[in-house]
This record gives structure tokens, sequence and C-alpha cells, in this order.
């Protein structure tokens, strides 16, 4: 089942499919880019959505580009632990590339 809300408005969840690299589909996210902010509590699930949709069971490296992040796109430990809970049992995923980290998003990484 597609994403509700990039249905109803697309790049919602700024989650793109821009290429592909030795048999692996890249998809592009901006959290400056995206609009929820997880305020009904459903970002991750959301997220959840579009990994079981969009990959289709496929290889996949998920870019993630940190530029224009501001206070509004960070989000509190419980999602990021979710993410990488998520992150870590999807046997497709092959590598996350973060570009243009910032402070905030640096830490998060050592944490």
């Amino acid at each position: 089942m597609p994403c509700q809300k990039c249905i109803t408005k697309p790049g919602y969840h700024s989650f793109v499919k821009f290429g592909e690299i030795k048999g692996a589909n890249l998809f592009y996210t901006s959290p400056a880019k995206t609009e929820d902010y997880n305020i009904d509590g459903t970002k991750l699930a959301n997220i959840k959505i579009h990994v079981e949709t969009d990959i289709a069971q496929t290889p996949w490296i998920w870019v993630l580009d940190c530029a224009n992040m501001g206070f509004a796109h960070y989000t509190e430990i419980s999602f990021n632990i979710g993410l990488l809970n998520l992150l870590a049992s999807d046997k497709y995923i092959q590598a996350i590339w973060i570009i243009r980290p910032n402070i905030w998003v640096s830490g998060v990484i050592t944490f």
C-alpha cells in the first residue's frame, strides 16, 4: 500500500528513486524538503511504507542529504532508534550515504 500522504501531495516525505549503481537502486531524501514534522506521530510508519513499497525487495542505497536542515527537521531519539531498527532489519539496503551533514546529524551518527 503506497504512502497516503505522498499520494495526496507527491514528495511529502522526500523519498525519490533517482538512479541505479551496480544493481542497487538509489533513493534520495532531504529532511529539509520533507513536509512531515511528525506532528501526528506517523512519520516512522510512513517511512516504513516507503521502504516496503518503493524498494520492492531489490537492493538499494539511501542517499540522505542533510543540507539546509533547521531545528524543525530534527527528530527525537525514539524516532532515530526506530529508524535504525527498521534499516537494520532491511536485508536489501546496501548502504546509507549521508551527504552534507551538520553538527546535529554528526552527533546522532556518533550516538
